[in-house]
């Protein structure tokens, strides 16, 4: 099914690599995924990223 629908695919690993910065606290590499992210324009992902700047910015 990922395979079928890029956008589903690309959410995936978008979610997948954010679980892993969680799970192994590597916020070191927060900034790379949050670029990734926006670059994506996935909009439920790209807003969720916006809001993590949002964050680092307050």
């Amino acid at each position: 099914m990922l395979n079928a629908c890029p956008e589903l695919g690309q959410t995936h690993e978008l979610v997948r690599d954010f679980a892993r910065i969680l799970a192994q606290r590597t916020g070191a590499h927060l900034p790379d995924w949050i670029s990734s992210a926006r670059d994506a324009q996935l909009p439920g992902i790209t807003g969720f990223a916006r809001g993590l700047i949002a964050d680092f910015e307050a």
